[in-house]
């Protein structure tokens, strides 16, 4: 289901402001890793992902081509128009 939210993104955070007043906050731990060059480059980095009333651990992948995607084992979060 898709929702309208607002992102704040920085080199070592990710925050979504959701619609409904929910936010979700991605924290990098450790390195980014690259692969990929121009067009087909993709970053991405082991995330802790503080929830309302959770704390779950993740992946942040950042794609030229696919976008943003932050995956939990509960959830995947799909923005395709987050480009790095």
């Amino acid at each position: 289901m898709a929702q309208a939210c607002e992102v704040l993104q920085t080199p070592d955070t990710l925050e979504l402001s959701l619609e409904d007043g929910r936010t979700i906050a991605a924290r990098r731990l450790g390195r980014w890793r690259s692969s990929g060059k121009g067009a087909t480059a993709v970053d991405s980095c082991n995330v802790k992902i503080t929830l309302q009333n959770d704390t779950a651990y993740g992946l942040l992948v950042r794609s030229a081509e696919q976008g943003t995607t932050l995956t939990w084992p509960q959830l995947q979060i799909g923005m395709p128009e987050l480009r790095p």
